[in-house]
């Protein structure tokens, strides 16, 4: 995952309103990452400036505890890109 499109090309296969967003095995389209999870958010960072933040990890990732942390870590680098 060393490369920057192939890195977009995942974090484009989830679409939806959702603030987070969840991708196992095979949705991730690598065989190499069908033992795997993703979760991830997306943020504005000021005017037509847009970024991602997520985990990659084993699907047995503990979601309770990722999911919340992805959102909020996603808010406040929203928050702090808005108040710069």
């Amino acid at each position: 995952m060393d490369e920057a499109e192939e890195v977009r090309k995942l974090f484009s296969r989830c679409f939806g309103e959702g603030p987070v967003h969840l991708l196992l095995g095979d949705e991730l389209g690598y065989e190499f990452l069908e033992p795997c999870g993703m979760v991830f958010t997306t943020f504005d960072a000021g005017p037509k400036k847009r970024g991602a933040l997520g985990v990659i990890g084993p699907n047995r990732l503990d979601y309770p505890r990722i999911i919340p942390l992805v959102r909020y870590f996603g808010d406040l680098i929203e928050e702090l890109a808005v108040n710069l």
